[in-house]
């Protein structure tokens, strides 16, 4: 191998083939995700190949044997590329390195010690956030740039120049008046002796730390503050995200971000349906719950088109969903499971007209019959709203009644009802049937009796025309003459043989 006794390859200078690492350094250095696209009798070679050349993101993808998928898997290495946006900070020494980031449309994992955004996509935003820590100012120097690379995106340089030490430094004063002669005076900031604190960016020390009017509970501030002057300072959140946030009260006990949190994650429902006050949710017009998450309006539990019928009266609703009564299912309660529950309120609640008490027969979910004059529609019973049911009772008298399914017991399994009856009948008038038979009888005799004068009339000229035929026929009748051909005269003539002789 072309390698000196310090170790360093020379090869690259006397062949066309660098090394991997030196290839590796350069492809770096330029910011360069090499991807090498190969069939699979050679990508374990390659794969080997890779892991050389771990610090360049270089990746392997497999080629079909006629090579007709690398557009798709360029398409793809790219995606991913842009889904996880990954992070490098070029290693320096003396320098700490800490990487948090902010993924607020996305995920995160973590990776080399580094946390990463995923599922990222063009469009969105991810914040990183890089804390340098010098070990020490010397070795700060000798590391005056620290390179932050996104891998396929490009680096950025943040350069550094320490300032070890000031002149003043030598010019400190003891308890100086500056600094309430509780502390040092050293360019122009104050080093509290023990027992005291400062206040207005490190001036002054005139804050007694043993003063406990900051403590509550056995706790300073919460742990979420300072105490100045017997006074809590509440700390500011940072970081991503956090504009919104808040910490405040006498103790920094309150908040406005550690209240109850949606479904969605969202503190208070969100500022469209509560605030955050003092860990306890302060719900807007319109919401109610711990985290403000259940609307109160029955909108969201009304079928589409059913204006009147909440969960389509088969449930209740709850939390802007519907909970459906045993027999029911879906999002407004309108698929039947069992069909002898599947006939309408009308024909469920009709029983009850009849029922003089609870124990009677078909009568457990009945809750009272009340008699109420006429309504209109829309018409409540308790507040919920009643369906209006036609019936007609033994004497043909047609009537209206209305029907609450579960007016007052909310969440129940099984519906109740609740009738209100109204006091006005619509009844027929009654119908005297005799004049009506003795009409119907009176007018069959007379339809008999004039069918019977029509067919005597008919017959009468049907005869007299018979017989003026007939006697028209014995005028023009002729007897024809002949001779009977057995007569025989009564005279008979001879002639004599002799006569004339």
């Amino acid at each position: 191998f072309s390698v000196t006794k310090n170790g360093f390859y020379y090869g690259s200078l006397e062949t066309d083939y660098p090394s991997v690492s030196y290839l590796a350094y350069h492809l770096q250095a330029l910011n360069i995700v090499p991807l090498f696209s190969v069939t699979k009798n050679v990508l374990p070679t390659y794969e080997a190949i890779v892991q050389l050349m771990k610090s360049t993101s270089a990746k392997t993808l497999e080629l079909t044997s006629d090579s007709s998928n690398i557009v798709q898997l360029l398409r793809e290495e790219l995606a991913r590329q842009i889904k996880e946006a990954p992070i490098v900070v070029l290693p320096q020494s003396g320098v700490d390195v800490q990487v948090d980031v902010d993924c607020p449309n996305a995920q995160f994992k973590v990776e080399d010690s580094f946390k990463i955004c995923t599922g990222m996509a063009v469009g969105k935003l991810a914040n990183y956030t890089v804390t340098l820590t010098a070990r020490s100012c010397e070795a700060l120097k000798a590391t005056p740039n620290v390179t932050i690379r996104f891998s396929g995106f490009g680096d950025v340089v943040v350069s550094i120049n320490p300032i070890c030490s000031c002149p003043c430094e030598s010019q400190q004063v003891a308890n100086d008046t500056f600094c309430s002669q509780q502390g040092s005076n050293t360019c122009g900031l104050c080093s509290c002796n023990h027992g005291y604190a400062s206040v207005d960016g490190g001036k002054f020390c005139g804050c007694d730390t043993t003063d406990t009017s900051c403590t509550d509970k056995g706790q300073v501030c919460s742990g979420r503050g300072s105490c100045q002057c017997g006074v809590c300072q509440c700390n500011t959140p940072s970081g991503a995200g956090t504009s919104n946030r808040r910490i405040y009260g006498n103790f920094c006990e309150c908040d406005t971000f550690s209240c109850p949190k949606d479904g969605r994650g969202r503190v208070c429902g969100g500022l469209a349906q509560g605030a955050c006050n003092c860990s306890t949710c302060q719900c807007n017009l319109g919401f109610q719950g711990l985290a403000c998450d259940c609307p109160i309006s029955e909108e969201n539990c009304r079928a589409p088109g059913d204006t009147t019928r909440v969960c389509s009266g088969e449930g209740n609703c709850t939390c802007g969903q519907c909970s459906c009564y045993e027999g029911f299912q879906g999002d407004f309660c309108d698929v039947c499971q069992d069909r002898s529950q599947c006939a309408g309120q009308c024909s469920r609640s009709e029983v009850c007209l009849t029922c003089k008490s609870p124990q009677d027969p078909g009568c457990a979910l009945c809750r009272g019959v009340k008699e109420v004059p006429p309504q209109t529609i829309p018409y409540t019973i308790e507040g919920t709203t009643a369906k209006q049911c036609p019936k007609q009772d033994e004497n043909g008298c047609d009537y209206k009644y209305w029907v609450a399914v579960n007016p007052t017991v909310r969440g129940a399994v099984k519906p109740f009802y609740q009738l209100h009856v109204e006091n006005v009948k619509s009844c027929p008038e009654k119908f005297d049937y005799i004049p009506l038979v003795l009409g119907i009888v009176f007018g069959l005799v007379l339809a008999g009796i004039l069918l019977l004068l029509i067919w005597r009339v008919v017959v009468y000229y049907r005869d007299r025309e018979e017989y003026k035929r007939f006697m028209k026929t014995q005028g023009d009748q002729q007897w024809a003459k002949s001779q009977n051909p057995f007569y025989q005269a009564p005279t008979s003539n001879f002639v004599n043989p002799q006569y004339g002789k």
